[in-house]
């Protein structure tokens, strides 16, 4: 056998392959390099878009549960002021003004001032906020109270054909229903009550029993108009039996159209009438002092410097425990939305003859208007239209002890020149009821601004929250009401 020749072809392929083989390299650390930034840069590009998504997403999700809330909030205040009951069918109407905190001193930490959202309590953000309180009259119409009013029901037997209502900012219970040891906007007690934006936008309806009528539901009412603290739910704890405590939306209410025959909401069943209860009955003749002092107890107004003096309004959305007396559930029924740190209540009408009047441009000092009626809507010289309240006063009654009652144009008002615990400043106004009465206004506007739990949602003024408004026409005779008298009008 021949031996193969190593010079042969295939031995000079097979050297060829290897030698370029040897010569083959990989990719040097420069092109590595390039090539995991690359990756990189793409890597953050898309965690970058995928964040921003995220965080519209959330935004998003944010401004619709924002929306939903106004949406609530607006519907139902618009079916309130539809039924709102005007002065010559014997209604009537308190507004209250009051801020906490120093308008001068925003964005400073200043402790008179209130935490928004919880980053506030690390930047030592602080700001003033409104929380005024509106209190009238309705028709029931379709509205039923849905307290339990014994073991095995859900149902009420309510006969009322009225309702008080009320809108504020409510206090948070504890998780037990007891009122907490801090007044709303102070710190060191439950931090829902310290951050307003966590605080509730509250509403109650207050279904007005007849006393003494075998059951009939009342066909008028304010004419000698009380209601007092024994009425509670059923199954409420010992002490909780006051109104302000809510729990209950049904009182007993004493109607008559004479002081000298005057009833008294009492125990269930009532008692017997008592001196006490006269002095707090809403006489259409009282003087302004007297009608305005009995009026302020149908709002809920802090009279002192501790929780035990504080009239505010409880509210607890979330109870703690697994099963629910009546009380417990009447304490949820105020929460119409949350996360509403301010609730602004305004109104315009024909208080004054001034036709040069400058629009305020500070805080410090309120505007105080003079004048008399002209039969138009009182305008700046700009041509828009006069809001009071906090900072425009219009002209008057006097407040004194004793004043006649007056059935013109200028409605009960009060400076509260030394108000109590956190609030700064309290300005409060009274419209009285029965026929006759010119005084009330022709327009209310109601503010309140809507923030979300998170606290995402910013302003313009990159402030927490957005604000609404609705301008809502009030019913000041009868016929206003027939005529579309409470309908918002913008």
């Amino acid at each position: 056998m021949n031996r193969l020749d190593v010079q042969s072809p295939i031995f000079d392929v097979r050297s060829q392959i290897a030698d370029r083989r040897s010569h083959v390299s990989g990719f040097t650390l420069v092109e590595l390099m390039v090539a995991v930034a690359v990756t990189t840069v793409l890597i953050l590009a898309i965690s970058s878009i995928f964040s921003n998504v995220s965080e519209g997403v959330t935004i998003g999700i944010a401004n619709g549960g924002i929306l939903a809330n106004n949406r609530v909030v607006a519907k139902q205040i618009e079916r309130d002021f539809r039924e709102m009951v005007g002065p010559d069918d014997n209604g009537f109407l308190v507004i209250v003004n009051q801020i906490i905190g120093d308008p001068s001193k925003d964005n400073a930490n200043d402790n008179d001032d209130v935490p928004i959202i919880a980053e506030d309590l690390e930047t030592g953000y602080r700001r003033d906020v409104r929380t005024d309180q509106l209190v009238f009259i309705r028709r029931r119409a379709d509205e039923d109270p849905i307290t339990p009013q014994t073991w095995n029901t859900y149902d009420s037997s309510s006969t009322a054909s009225y309702c008080k209502v009320w809108y504020g900012h409510p206090l948070r219970a504890n998780p037990d229903g007891t009122r907490p040891d801090k007044l709303l906007g102070e710190s060191g007690g439950l931090k829902n009550n310290h951050l307003a934006g966590n605080w509730i936008l509250g509403r109650q309806a207050l279904f007005l029993n007849a006393l003494g009528d075998g059951g009939k539901a009342p066909t008028a009412h304010a004419n000698g108009f009380h209601y007092d603290a024994p009425v509670v739910g059923i199954g409420a704890p010992s002490g909780a039996n006051r109104l302000r405590d809510g729990t209950t939306d049904v009182a007993i209410v004493g109607l008559t159209q004479e002081a000298a025959n005057g009833a008294m909401v009492g125990d269930i069943p009532p008692t017997s009438p008592a001196p006490k209860a006269l002095n707090d009955m809403l006489w259409r003749d009282l003087g302004a002092n007297e009608y305005a002092t009995r009026a302020y107890k149908l709002a809920y107004l802090d009279t002192g410097t501790t929780p035990n003096d504080s009239n505010r309004l409880l509210c607890n959305p979330v109870p703690a425990g697994e099963t629910f007396d009546a009380w417990r559930i009447a304490q949820m029924h105020p929460y119409l939305a949350g996360h509403v740190s301010d609730f602004v209540v305004e109104f315009a009408g024909d208080y004054t003859n001034a036709k040069n009047l400058k629009r305020r441009t500070g805080l410090s000092t309120p505007l105080v208007v003079t004048g008399n009626p002209d039969g138009e809507l009182d305008m700046y010289d700009d041509g828009t239209l006069v809001w009071y309240g906090l900072y425009v006063l219009p002209p008057t009654q006097s407040f004194a002890t004793g004043a006649s009652t007056d059935k013109t144009q200028k409605p009960i008002a009060q400076n509260i020149t030394t108000p109590v615990g956190p609030i700064t400043r309290d300005m409060r106004y009274v419209f009285r009821h029965g026929p006759g009465y010119t005084n009330w206004p022709h327009l209310i506007r109601i503010r309140y601004r809507l923030l979300d739990h998170r606290g995402k949602i910013r302003d313009e003024a990159n402030e927490p929250g957005r604000w609404f408004e609705l301008v809502l026409a009030v019913p000041r005779v009868e016929a206003d009401r027939s005529s579309g008298g409470g309908a918002p009008i913008f």
